[in-house]
């Protein structure tokens, strides 16, 4: 009985590994999208932020993203890229966004996902300078990879 309890965990345990991924941004398109500007936003609380962060990334924590984004990016097509310390929170983040209206927000998942996306990013050269509240950072949607290529990276 012991076993039919661990083998639900397992089970559990994939598929929402696999769910997740699924729901983050491809890491090429991720860093495209850097480098035409996008605004990368570390939903994290301030006391995570201040012990580590990626310098291109400002921190607008969960708690307060409805009411500074509209704010500091009144343009709902500015084009964001979220992440927190696992992709739970920038996911949560990603949703509350686009029911107000922001159409190029994308959930880049975990702070490791973010930061080789970014290291990645600045090894070709592609990040474009950091972002400045009130300031449109627009940028034509990019398109993506297919479905069929691969999304774990």
């Amino acid at each position: 009985m012991m076993w039919q309890w661990i083998f639900i965990g397992v089970a559990v345990g994939i598929g929402w590994l696999i769910w997740s991924q699924r729901t983050f941004i491809h890491p090429q398109l991720a860093r495209q999208l850097l480098q035409q500007g996008a605004i990368l936003i570390d939903v994290r609380n301030p006391h995570e932020y201040e012990s580590r962060h990626l310098s291109a990334a400002i921190n607008i924590p969960l708690d307060e993203l409805d009411g500074r984004v509209p704010r500091e990016f009144p343009d709902p097509r500015a084009v964001l890229l979220l992440h927190c310390a696992s992709g739970v929170r920038s996911g949560i983040g990603q949703r509350m966004l686009r029911k107000l209206g922001y159409t190029q927000v994308h959930n880049v998942g975990s702070y490791g996902r973010a930061q080789r996306i970014a290291d990645a990013a600045l090894q070709e050269n592609m990040v474009a300078p950091s972002a400045t509240p009130g300031k449109s950072h627009m940028s034509k949607p990019v398109k993506g990879p297919t479905r069929n290529e691969n999304r774990f990276n």
